[in-house]
């Protein structure tokens, strides 16, 4: 949706440029996860949080910016950086700490219900009609929810689990 965000402020947006710093930012993110990973796995919790929690407030603020292409802009290749972060982490951490060999399905599971539970969710945005700033306003109300659950597990693990692990 970002394409429909960015052309309702700028017609002639550079979308190549806008989507090549996506994938540059989502690179920089699988690196730092890559080289966090070790102090961040004592803190899953509290990284999803503040992952899922960054990423409500960009989805919020780009909704509230209006006509500046170059806050548009970042308030959506800045989730990308973080997304790069956790998935990269998050498959990590599923890799290191699995039972089974068989990781890869997880990988694979974890994306098949992520993308039904964003079908469902546009599904329900398109029956309303909304606008594309609705489906940002849906995307961050899901992002503060997923932030919340990071909290109370991190929280949780830390005070009953001995450690600040989750998720």
């Amino acid at each position: 949706y970002y394409q429909n965000q960015v052309y309702a402020v700028d017609v002639n947006a550079k979308f190549g440029y806008l989507e090549a710093a996506m994938e540059a930012f989502a690179t920089i993110g699988a690196v730092a996860a890559y080289k966090s990973a070790k102090f961040v796995s004592m803190f899953t919790g509290g990284v999803i949080a503040v992952g899922a929690g960054a990423t409500g407030v960009c989805y919020l603020l780009s909704t509230l910016v209006g006509g500046d292409i170059v806050s548009v802009s970042a308030l959506n290749v800045i989730p990308m950086g973080i997304f790069g972060y956790m998935i990269t982490l998050a498959s990590a951490t599923i890799a290191t700490d699995a039972i089974t060999p068989r990781y890869a399905i997880s990988f694979t599971l974890n994306t098949f219900v992520s993308l039904g539970i964003a079908t469902i969710i546009q599904q329900i945005a398109s029956s309303q009609q909304l606008p594309t700033n609705g489906y940002y306003l849906i995307s961050a109300v899901a992002s503060f929810s997923v932030a919340v659950y990071g909290m109370i597990s991190g929280g949780y693990l830390f005070i009953f689990g001995g450690g600040g692990g989750g998720g």
